[in-house]
């Protein structure tokens, strides 16, 4: 009998947590996850920057925490850990986060429905996970449920591919506008090695910068700040 989609996702996870050849390239001190890491940090202070000095007296949920690596990350940037919770459709990373950062919350779900109240967080983020999700419904539904949790004046960080996975979905483009509509969106497509002009010095970046960007690889990601929720 085929996995249910939730199911589907659950064995995904649990096929790259056993597979040390995939923690190997996507943890430790590998180069390529390092990298990543960086774009990822480099985006989110510049999407969030604007509207926040830092992350202290919010409440933030991070949706498909895994072994909860940007909640401790958010600690360092401010946060409350206390206040600080992550949601995953599977547990099995749980341990390894309690263990890193016990003050964090974590809560497995279905997939799709919240166990918070209407308005609970002031911060809701995403790191790769829409596009784990199997099909563009889905993904509607899980949005306007994040979007329920989210207090007036409240943003969404988002990070993401710019298709869906097609090994666990319908690889079928995603826009972030889809799935929070009513909410402003500052959206920049990123290139995890950076950009060229990066390596430009200073004063001449404005005029040499245009051009050695011609060179750069094609963006694989798309950062986006949504927001502020009207109250």
């Amino acid at each position: 009998m085929p996995l249910d989609p939730t199911d589907k996702l659950r064995a995904a996870t649990a096929s790259y947590v056993g597979d040390a050849s995939f923690r190997a390239v996507w943890g430790g001190l590998s180069r390529t996850d390092v990298v990543a890491r960086a774009a990822q940090q480099r985006a989110f202070v510049a999407c969030m920057g604007s509207t926040h000095a830092d992350l202290s007296g919010l409440d933030i949920l991070d949706f498909g925490c895994g072994d909860g690596r940007w909640l401790r990350w958010y600690v360092e940037l401010g946060a409350d850990p206390a206040r600080a919770v992550g949601v995953d459709v599977s547990d099995l990373r749980f341990a390894e986060a309690a263990a890193k950062n016990p003050l964090v919350r974590l809560a497995q779900i279905d997939g799709e429905r919240l166990p918070f109240a209407d308005a609970s967080f002031d911060l809701v983020t995403q790191w790769v996970c829409f596009m784990c999700v199997p099909d563009e419904a889905w993904r509607v539904r899980i949005g306007a449920e994040l979007l329920r949790v989210l207090r007036p004046g409240g943003h969404v960080f988002w990070w993401d591919t710019p298709r869906a996975n097609p090994q666990l979905g319908d690889g079928a483009a995603m826009d972030p506008r889809r799935y929070f509509p009513g909410l402003a969106c500052d959206a920049r497509r990123i290139c995890l090695a950076g950009r060229p002009s990066d390596a430009v010095a200073a004063p001449a970046r404005p005029l040499f910068g245009p051009l050695v960007d011609l060179l750069a690889p094609r963006p694989s990601h798309v950062a986006a700040r949504l927001g502020p929720k009207p109250g």
